[in-house]
């Protein structure tokens, strides 16, 4: 973990996961959970429209 992500997680009190770590909660590949979260990053954008995710 990044000492940025640790610092934000112990501010926060999110442990976060690593990518390793959900595809292994999950079952599936590291491949398939950066594709699902490269999908879900693109809808949250649409969603919120150009300037929204910008701010």
């Amino acid at each position: 973990m990044s000492l940025w992500r640790r610092d934000r997680a112990e501010r926060d009190g999110d442990p976060g996961h690593s990518v390793e770590t959900v595809a292994e909660i999950l079952g599936v590949s590291t491949s398939v959970v950066k594709m699902r979260s490269m999908r879900a990053l693109a809808r949250l954008r649409e969603l919120l429209g150009a300037d929204g995710a910008r701010h």
